[in-house]
């Protein structure tokens, strides 16, 4: 994690009111996990899980330009994978989400969850929440708060609260 992750992390830690959260996730990485420690201001046991890893990118080289692999907003889309060995497609890194979703609502219903996870990724799991396709769905801002609400009494319906905020809306504390 940068110094500029750190302190981005920082700003935005006093406004999370980390209290509300019943169980926190993040991928193996340790920038995903430094970030939820901060998040939590330490008090929280934060569970690692793999499923949350970034997309494995293969071979790719980020320094080479390959405009047809990206949007109008620069968003990486599903056909980069053609110019890198060994990368994970987008429908495999949409199966580790749905795993992990269903995971949770399996066996923590009815909570709130922290999750700190890796830009790719977020674009994953919103695919499967929405059901939506992951070119559709754009990049995140670092430190980029997404809140989603699961209604029980509605089979588990998401309802996006938040997406790409630079605080938390439904989760915070009060701002001044």
């Amino acid at each position: 994690m940068t110094v500029a992750g750190v302190a981005g992390v920082e700003k935005v830690a006093p406004y999370l009111n980390e209290a509300q959260f019943d169980i926190v996730f993040a991928s193996t990485l340790q920038r995903a996990y430094k970030t939820a420690k901060i998040l939590t201001k330490g008090k929280k046991k934060i569970i690692k899980d793999s499923r949350l890893l970034e997309l494995r990118m293969g071979t790719w080289k980020k320094d080479v330009e390959y405009a047809d692999c990206f949007n109008q907003l620069g968003d990486v889309q599903s056909n980069y994978v053609k110019f890198a060995d060994g990368a994970e497609s987008f429908a495999e890194i949409k199966a580790r989400c749905q795993s992990f979703l269903a995971d949770l609502k399996q066996n923590h219903a009815g909570q709130t969850v922290l999750v700190a996870v890796h830009g790719i990724l977020l674009r994953a799991m919103m695919s499967v929440i929405f059901d939506q396709e992951m070119n559709d769905i754009t990049n995140l801002k670092n430190v980029g708060f997404i809140e989603v609400y699961f209604d029980e009494k509605y089979e588990f319906k998401p309802f996006l609260r938040n997406y790409n905020s630079t605080l938390p809306q439904y989760y915070g504390r009060k701002r001044i």
